[in-house]
Order: C-alpha cells, then structure tokens, then sequence
C-alpha cells in the first residue's frame, strides 16, 4: 500500500495511534511541525521494518522515550527528533542495530543518559547533532564517535569538559565540528 506518509506541517491533533505498526512497508515517516500532535511515540513503529526514515522534529507535545523497538528497524538511515522539549529518557542502545547515516536529537532537553557505546557500530553514519542537550552525560568528548569512519558532521555540548581527544584526528571526513558553548574544554587546538 502506502509506502510514504507525509503529515508534516498540518493542523492535525491527537496522537500517533499504534495501528501505525501494520504499516510495515512504509519507507518514510514524516510528522514534524505539528504543534498539536502529543502523546508517546508508539512501540508499534519498531514492526515497521522498512522504514528508512523518520522524520519527528519540532512537535512540542511529543513525550516520553524513544521507543527501545527503533531497534528493530534495520534498514532506519534517518532519524530526526530535534526540538522535541518533553522526550525523555535515555538514548536506545538498539539503536546500534540500523543503518543509521543522520541522527539528529538537538534540543532535546531531556534526553539524559550516556552516550551508548552502540552509536561507534553505526559505521555508515555521517551527520550526529547533540547540541543544546544539556542532560546527556558526556563530561568527557566521547571518544567512541572518534571511530566513525564517514562522520562528516559533528554537533555537541554543552557540557564536555578537558581536553579534545587526539583521536579526533581520525575523523578524515569531518567537515563540520560544532562544540560552541562547551566553556570546559582546555588544552589546545588539535593541528
């Protein structure tokens, strides 16, 4: 049937009903931009194996954790909760099982956890954006996200403290490295 579901940007209200799970072959979720669609995120999303994408960003009412089940998901290339202010908990560490190559979760204030050690087997993953995620548990620059063979774009902080890993040097194809507002980091710049 569908293979596409686009919602964005619509005055729709209520929640992402759990009947969203029989849509197995959908490749493509999109339901940012929403200010009225609340409530969680449904476990039943994990049994569509075929998503490719999922697109949740900016929809204020969004709430609880991101559903373990994303994990089921093999083929998942992009996941976007950005600005999802009420999504809590922690990061899956299913999460390493996709195919992830984007994974956006800025402005998430409530996410808090470490970062799992999972997200180093996301070795086709090109863009992480982490900023303004205050309660993720870094301290340190995570030195896993210096194994990411592709990673082109790094976003992070606030909140990493001491010096930059000279692993960091690792990232060949690192094109955007955004640490602003980490006033922890010492050191010197890396050459």
């Amino acid at each position: 049937l569908q293979n596409q579901l686009y919602l964005a940007q619509t005055s729709l209200n209520g929640t992402i009903p759990p009947q969203i799970g029989h849509l197995q072959n959908n490749q493509v979720f999109l339901f940012n931009d929403i200010p009225a669609l609340q409530g969680k995120i449904p476990t039943q999303i994990g049994n569509c194996e075929s998503t490719t994408h999922v697109f949740l960003h900016s929809n204020p009412k969004i709430q609880g954790r991101i559903p373990t089940q994303i994990g089921k998901q093999n083929n998942l290339n992009y996941l976007d909760l950005q600005q999802n202010k009420i999504i809590k908990g922690q990061i899956p560490t299913q999460i390493g099982k996709t195919d992830l190559s984007y994974l956006y979760l800025s402005n998430c204030e409530n996410i808090k956890s470490n970062l799992p050690s999972q997200l180093a087997l996301l070795t086709f993953l090109h863009e992480i954006k982490l900023q303004n995620t205050p309660k993720i548990k870094t301290q340190t620059f995570p030195t896993l996200l210096t194994t990411l063979p592709i990673l082109t774009i790094l976003q992070i902080g606030p909140g990493i403290r001491g010096k930059l890993p000279i692993k960091l040097s690792n990232l060949q194809n690192l094109k955007e490295l955004d640490l602003h507002c980490n006033r922890g980091l010492i050191g010197t710049l890396l050459e």
